[in-house]
């Protein structure tokens, strides 16, 4: 295998085409003289990081930002035969074939770490960004569940937790508001290779079990074939399906659920604050609910539509702090608006269970790179916004008026017409709010070792459209809802 060596993009064009592992960790410039430099070998290139994981004699795992990089200690070159870790095939991706990138001597100090950097770039200290502790994130996926031989959602619940409950048995997914659905959830990842790869066994796993019981799993945000909701048997779910009326017997819908961690519930709240505004944009992205008991809504995510009937569901005000937010929902409660905490159905919400900001917004998605891509750019929302708050970077102040606009029209047209802008009060092309909000976050996305993913996944997105597109896609052959089940019961399984 030839040796390869680290990459330092000289553009910002060229960063979009050769963008690499080191480039993601520390965004490492060397400017335009990069290409006359001497090579500087993989080995040295990793010098300034301690080795992570010591392998065998020939391996070595060092961690650049969020990637784990197994190199072959003799020959400096990366062996993928000693690969213990995750992201190496993103590093791989990244080199290509043939090509052989470098970094500027000059990048790295004589303390091992980014010394001067180029003008254009994003870091001013390579070694704070990399001794910075990783945000986790995890991911909750809901699904319907499908009856095998009848080709309907049915309220198998009841019968698959039946199953789950065995002696012995591995609890795979969770029970939720309707008999029709079930839910898995990861554990939180540093990384999005390893999140991608839990969220695939999970689905897995999960799909094995409904298999037990003659279901298969759909992941999508509405039911686009008839269905008539059954509610749960669980006495919580039953207390609110009471209350709640119509409302709540008609409800059903599959969300993508994004939790990223935070240092403590004050940052939450600076980063409620100014996530905000971008919120509709991951809306948009995650589109997958046009269908709704056997009708075309009119709508890319239907299942938007359908939450925001909800009391507190949708963006919501700024808070001044912690003790103003849950002054808030003690009122709510105590007003009997809600019944509980875990009602509070803000787009973005202080997780009541888990030391996190919880991003609500995304429909539930087929195919699980969509969820991987929901739950990078959360991340980087995330980030980025605890870091503006660091810096004394306020809060973009926008009305909720006109942010329910901006969910409403994302709702309506996900990435086939036009979003709100909430930030200039205008409505702008789908594609350019979405280069913004990646330029937005892109230090984050780089800094996480997201950045070349996030990019793929999108300009992915871009060639093919979104779930919404590809489900009106297949209606539009046959004009039967029927078609568009079956091939989201059939992507759902395929990961």
């Amino acid at each position: 295998m030839p040796s390869k060596h680290l990459v330092a993009g000289s553009s910002p064009a060229g960063r979009a085409q050769t963008l690499c592992a080191a480039e993601r960790a520390c965004d490492l410039h060397g400017g335009p003289s990069v290409h006359s430099a001497k090579p500087v070998g993989l080995l040295d290139a990793l010098s300034p990081f301690r080795p992570r994981i010591g392998g065998s004699k020939q391996c070595g795992e060092y961690v650049l930002g969020n990637l784990q990089v197994v190199v072959d200690a003799a020959s400096s070159e990366m062996d993928p035969k000693c690969v213990g870790g995750r992201g190496v095939t993103d590093l791989l991706d990244s080199l290509g074939a043939g090509q052989s990138p470098h970094v500027h001597p000059s990048t790295v100090g004589p303390a091992g770490v980014a010394g001067e950097l180029a003008p254009d770039g994003p870091f001013e200290n390579a070694r704070q960004a990399h001794n910075a502790v990783m945000r986790t994130v995890g991911v909750e996926e809901e699904f319907l569940l499908v009856d095998e031989a009848q080709r309907k959602v049915r309220p198998l619940a009841g019968r698959l937790f039946a199953s789950l409950d065995a002696p012995g048995t591995d609890q795979v997914a969770s029970a939720e508001f309707k008999d029709e659905q079930a839910e898995i959830a990861s554990a939180p990842w540093e990384n999005m290779s390893g999140l991608r790869d839990d969220l695939v066994v999970r689905r897995r796993r999960a799909a094995d079990a409904a298999e037990q019981v003659g279901a298969r799993l759909a992941a999508v945000g509405t039911c686009p074939t008839p269905v008539t909701p059954t509610g749960s048997s669980d006495p919580r779910y039953q207390r609110i399906t009471a209350e709640y009326g119509l409302l709540a017997r008609t409800h059903l819908t599959c969300g993508t659920h994004v939790h990223v961690s935070i240092d403590s519930r004050e940052e939450g709240i600076e980063v409620l604050n100014r996530i905000r505004p971008w919120l509709s944009v991951l809306t948009a992205l995650s589109a997958n609910s046009p269908f709704w008991n056997d009708e075309d809504s009119g709508y890319a995510s239907y299942r938007t539509i359908m939450c925001s009937r909800w009391p507190t569901a949708g963006p919501v005000e700024m808070f001044a702090d912690p003790a103003d937010y849950d002054r808030r929902v003690r009122t709510l409660i105590a007003t009997e608006v809600i019944a509980d905490a875990g009602m509070v159905y803000f787009d973005a919400r202080l997780s009541s269970r888990f030391p996190t900001v919880e991003v609500r917004v995304a429909d539930a998605c087929s195919d699980v790179d969509n969820s991987v891509l929901a739950a990078a750019l959360s991340r980087a929302l995330v980030e980025t916004a605890a870091r503006d708050a660091r810096d004394g970077v306020p809060p973009i102040s926008t009305d909720v008026t006109m942010l329910r606009g901006a969910a409403w029209r994302a709702a309506r047209s996900g990435l086939s017409g036009d979003l709100i802008d909430v930030r200039a009060g205008r409505a702008v092309a789908a594609w350019s709010l979405v280069d913004a909000l990646f330029d937005h976050v892109d230090r984050s996305l780089v800094e996480h070792g997201d950045a070349g993913r996030t990019e793929r996944l999108l300009n992915g997105l871009r060639a093919t459209g979104t779930g919404a597109d590809r489900q009106r896609a297949i209606h539009a052959r046959r004009g039967r809802t029927q078609d568009v089940l079956d091939d989201v019961v059939e992507r759902t399984g395929k990961g």
